[in-house]
């Protein structure tokens, strides 16, 4: 599992299997705080403080120690 911080400060724990794809947002004007949307398999969208990239690292390393 991963935990994934959504814009509202909430923690989420997700099972890798259920993440379908993570999006950089590049120019967030609102100020809101969100960096990243994570996609789930099931459509649902989590608008995350976390970095594309820094979650995608934290996926790769995951799935290397499951191997």
């Amino acid at each position: 599992m991963i935990e994934i911080t959504d814009h509202t400060g909430r923690r989420h724990f997700v099972a890798l299997v259920a993440i379908s794809d993570i999006r950089e947002i590049t120019d967030s004007t609102t100020g809101d705080g969100i960096l990243s949307h994570v996609r789930l398999m099931h459509g649902r969208v989590i608008q995350s403080r976390d970095d594309a990239a820094a979650l995608a690292m934290a996926i790769t390393h995951l799935k290397g120690q499951h191997l």
